[in-house]
């Protein structure tokens, strides 16, 4: 009965730790994707650039919805990550042409 005893518990075990490996693999991973997340938001992917109309942080009017709006990111196609610049909650990507200075 121990001998039994002792291998249910070593197949325990070794399912634990294969599966501790997998989790520390898994979180190095993620911090991959924190990193792309944190230079996607500051404007340092590398598929953007930084137009002459507008830059990073500028603070700027969408003429549809009349909000007061902050550059966060600017892409190759002409359109522009933007926030709230009151309460810093992202508006999504908006089109140059929708946006005007303040």
């Amino acid at each position: 009965m121990d001998k039994e005893f002792l291998e249910t518990l070593s197949i325990i075990v070794l399912i634990w730790g294969i599966l501790n490996i997998i989790l520390f693999f898994k979180i190095w991973g993620m911090t991959n994707d924190v990193k792309e997340l944190k230079n996607f938001i500051l404007g340092r992917d590398k598929g953007q650039i930084h137009r002459d109309q507008f830059k990073i942080g500028d603070v700027v009017i969408n003429i549809s919805t009349h909000e007061e709006l902050r550059i966060l990111g600017s892409y190759k196609d002409g359109t522009y990550f933007c926030c709230d610049n009151n309460t810093n909650e992202p508006r999504g990507i908006i089109q140059e042409s929708l946006l005007k200075t303040k």
